[in-house]
This record gives C-alpha cells, sequence and structure tokens, in this order.
C-alpha cells in the first residue's frame, strides 16, 4: 500500500484543488493516505455475490468462478450498485461553481466469482463459449500475449540491431 508519505496521483489533484471522490474497495492507499489524498472516501456496503456455489464439492467444477444468479431483489443491493449510486449522487450535486473533481470508483464484480441477475445470467450458455486459447507460444515458454504485443507494434519486423537499439 501507497504510504502517507510516498506521492500518489489522488494526492496530487487533491492538493491543486480537485475534489477527489473515492468510493469503494482501497487496495491503493494506507488509511492515512486515503484520508490526506482525498475529499470523499467510503467503501460499499452491502455484498456482491451469492455465497451458493452452482456444482457440487467433489464436482470438478465445484471451483468454477461461475455462480448462480444474483436474485433480482438484491440487484440494487451490491456493494457495486451502492457505490455507482453514491458515485451518481456526488455529480448530481455539484454546480457550476463547484471545484474541479476526479471520481476514483473500484468496482468489485469485474473481479469472480461472476454472477448476475437474470435475464442476463442465462442469455450466454457456458457451453457455448470456446476454452481459452494457449497459455504460451509453443515451445517459448512465453505468455501468448508477448507474441501478439511483438506482432500489433511490428516488433516483429525487426531485426536484431534494431531490436537492441531500443
Amino acid at each position: 500500500l501507497v504510504r502517507d508519505t510516498e506521492p500518489n496521483v489522488f494526492r496530487y489533484l487533491h492538493d491543486d484543488g480537485y475534489d477527489v471522490f473515492f468510493q469503494g474497495k482501497n487496495d491503493n492507499l494506507e488509511d492515512t493516505a486515503l484520508m490526506h489524498s482525498t475529499m470523499h472516501n467510503e467503501r460499499g456496503k452491502g455484498s456482491n455475490h451469492n455465497s451458493t456455489r452452482l456444482w457440487a464439492e467433489d464436482d470438478p467444477r465445484y471451483y468454477s468462478f461461475l455462480y448462480p444468479p444474483l436474485d433480482a431483489s438484491h440487484a440494487n443491493k451490491t456493494q457495486d450498485w451502492y457505490n455507482v449510486d453514491q458515485a451518481i449522487k456526488y455529480i448530481r450535486a455539484r454546480n457550476v461553481s463547484s471545484p474541479p473533481f476526479m471520481i476514483f470508483l473500484p468496482l468489485s464484480l469485474p473481479h469472480p466469482p461472476y454472477s448476475c441477475p437474470e435475464p442476463w445470467h442465462s442469455s450466454i450458455d457456458p457451453a457455448s463459449v470456446k476454452m481459452r486459447r494457449p497459455i504460451s507460444e509453443a515451445g517459448s515458454g512465453k505468455p501468448d500475449f508477448h507474441a501478439m504485443l511483438r506482432k500489433f507494434t511490428y516488433q516483429d519486423l525487426l531485426n536484431a540491431t534494431e531490436a537492441e537499439a531500443l
């Protein structure tokens, strides 16, 4: 975690007169650094997922990150919902004379376990999703995305001397 004595972008903005609105999970700053770097900081209320798994413990799919659908009555009670709602209220409360602002809104549901309310939960059949591509290039021992980065930045067209010069 970034300590209060260390620089961070939130502190720079805060010290330059910005309202820094930090709403949600804090994996970045120590509590003191967060307090001195923001005008508002709060962790959301509620939970973000079901605790019920789709499969029994002896099923090979037990450790899947796919969970059952969220109960529709719970969908607007998640931490993410609350955090986004707080950010919307913050924006609506501002006026022309308000200082510039920055909103940092770290959401939890892009992370596993994955769930959402119906009808979205059932809109994709998991069996129709292709398996992930290979983890590494054949024989390279390096992640697949390394080759893609070289290809799309044209580094694969450089000779060794040109590559070293970079």
